[in-house]
C-alpha cells in the first residue's frame, strides 16, 4: 500500500466519481481506476461496487474512509508547517543587542518583522556588547549586535554598520544652522557625557583633549537614549551614535555631523557551531534592509559621506 492509492481512495470517496477524483489529483481517470484496483488487492479489501461504470462505496470503504481522514489530517498539519516554516511564519527568534541598537533600531525592525510574518515570536535582550557575544556563543541567542570586533572562534560574525558619532543639540540651538561640528563649538556648553567606561566616550574624550578644549559635564548617563533625551529637553549637547539619535529627530532633536571623525561598527554575531535557521535568515536580511535605509538617511542628512 502506498500514499499514491489511498490518495486516489479518498479522492473518489471525497467526489463520488472516478471522473471528478481525476480531476483533483491531476492524472487521468484510468490511472485512478488502476490504483483503486492496487489498493483493494494490497489491502484485501473489496472498497467498492462496480455498477454501470460507478462506483459504490462498501460498508468496509466507509470504514477504511475514516481512518484514511485521520491520517490525511495529520499530513495537512505537516503540509501547512512546512508551509508556515518556508515563509516564516513559525518558529521564535532569540536575539541580543547593545543598547545603542536594541532601544530604537530593533525595536523598528522586530515590529515590522512579527507584524509581516503572523505566528513568529521573538525575544529581545539588551547587554553590553560582552555579555551578548557570550550568550550567542552559548547558543542561548540566534543573533547578536554588538559594537566593535567580534573576532572570536566560537562565533561567525560580520561588520553589520559603519557609521562615526554625530553632534546632538536641543531645538532651537545657536550651532542649529552650522552643519558640522568641531570640538571648539562645543567649548562653552553644557556637555551631557556618556558614563565613563563607554567606548565611544573615551574616543570623544580623546578627540576633545587632542583640541585642547575642556567641557562642562554637569551630567553622565550609561545609555545613549536616555543622553538624547537630556539633550531634547535642553540640559545640555552630546554626541552620540547616530542609530539612537535618529530616533529622536521627528521629536525636534538636531542632528549634525561632527569632527573630527569618531568611528563606530556594529557586527552581526551567530554562533559559529549553529546551522541557520531559515527564520533567521530571513530576519537577518530585513535587518541589512532597514540598516540600509537608516545609512541613506544619514547620507542626506549630511551626517555621512
Amino acid at each position: 500500500m502506498n500514499l499514491r492509492q489511498v490518495e486516489a481512495f479518498r479522492a473518489v470517496m471525497l467526489t463520488g466519481t472516478v471522473t471528478a477524483a481525476a480531476e483533483m489529483l491531476h492524472i487521468s481517470q484510468p490511472a485512478v481506476s488502476r490504483l483503486i484496483v492496487d489498493l483493494e488487492r494490497v489491502s484485501d479489501l473489496r472498497l467498492f461496487v462496480r455498477e454501470k461504470k460507478r462506483l459504490t462505496p462498501t460498508p468496509e470503504a466507509k470504514i477504511f474512509f475514516v481512518e484514511v481522514q485521520r491520517a490525511f489530517v495529520g499530513v495537512e498539519h505537516l503540509r501547512k508547517k512546512a508551509q508556515d516554516i518556508r515563509n516564516f511564519n513559525t518558529g521564535h527568534l532569540r536575539i541580543a543587542a547593545n543598547p545603542a541598537l536594541s532601544m530604537g533600531f530593533l525595536r523598528t525592525v522586530l515590529e515590522e518583522f512579527l507584524t509581516s510574518h503572523e505566528g513568529v515570536t521573538a525575544t529581545l535582550q539588551t547587554h553590553v556588547s560582552t555579555i551578548v557575544k557570550d550568550t550567542v556563543a552559548s547558543q542561548l541567542n540566534d543573533i547578536g549586535l554588538v559594537f566593535g570586533d567580534a573576532d572570536e572562534p566560537s562565533l561567525r560574525s560580520e561588520v553589520f554598520a559603519r557609521v562615526n558619532a554625530i553632534c546632538i543639540l536641543p531645538p532651537g540651538h545657536r550651532l542649529a544652522d552650522k552643519d558640522i561640528i568641531e570640538p571648539q563649538d562645543l567649548a562653552d556648553e553644557d556637555f551631557v557625557s556618556l558614563g565613563a567606561n563607554d567606548t565611544t566616550r573615551l574616543r570623544i574624550d580623546q578627540a576633545f583633549q587632542q583640541a585642547g578644549i575642556d567641557r562642562v559635564i554637569p551630567l553622565e548617563a550609561q545609555l545613549a537614549t536616555v543622553v538624547c533625551g537630556f539633550v531634547l529637553d535642553g540640559f545640555g549637547v552630546s554626541i552620540v551614535n547616530p542609530f539612537t539619535a535618529l530616533e529622536y529627530r521627528e521629536r525636534g532633536l538636531l542632528l549634525k555631523a561632527f569632527r573630527p571623525e569618531i568611528p563606530i561598527h556594529f557586527q552581526l554575531v551567530r554562533p559559529a557551531q549553529q546551522t541557520q535557521s531559515t527564520l533567521t535568515d530571513g530576519f537577518v536580511k530585513t535587518l541589512h534592509r532597514y540598516c540600509g535605509e537608516c545609512l541613506k538617511t544619514f547620507q542626506e542628512l549630511g551626517l555621512m559621506t
